[in-house]
């Protein structure tokens, strides 16, 4: 039996962590917001009491279309990440693509950070932030499965 490389199972384990705080910051009610009322994606609230957004402009569409290109691209990276690590006949090309669509997901979610960030410069909270570290994770776990699939030709150890 074939071992499964090291550096893969590390890329996987960032995809995930990635996938996990991308999640926490795309659902919580934080992206922007002070000690009194606070306002996510799809949710603000102020004091206890929660209610859906009603979407007002185009670059909150925007936001909201990024970050949801994001997350779709996070999560099927982390499935061809785990095929990756289970399926020898498909390890490289499943490494390979996992990483790609990581970098393509870091794309979209800093394409939303951005337009959210310059749109509602003051106040911007934890889910924000959260999206934020996501990001650069899925950024460096994307070069490093890039540079995996290049340095190891069989994926293996």
């Amino acid at each position: 039996m074939v071992s499964v490389n090291k550096i893969l199972i590390i890329n996987v384990i960032l995809v995930v962590v990635a996938l996990i705080l991308h999640v926490v910051g795309f659902a919580t009610p934080g992206w922007i917001g002070n000690s009194v009322a606070h306002s996510g994606l799809w949710q603000s609230c102020y004091k206890s009491t929660c209610g859906n957004i009603k979407i007002t402009n185009h670059k909150f569409r925007a936001v909201r279309a990024m970050e949801c290109l994001a997350l779709i691209c996070y999560i099927v990276a982390a499935v061809l990440g785990v095929l990756a690590i289970l399926k020898l006949g498909l390890r490289k090309k499943a490494n390979k693509l996992m990483g790609l669509l990581v970098l393509v997901g870091f794309v979209f979610a800093i394409i939303g950070v951005i337009i959210y960030g310059v749109t509602y410069k003051n106040n911007l909270y934890y889910s924000f932030g959260l999206t934020i570290v996501a990001f650069i994770i899925a950024f460096v776990a994307g070069l490093l499965a890039l540079w995996n699939d290049r340095h190891y030709t069989e994926i293996t150890t």
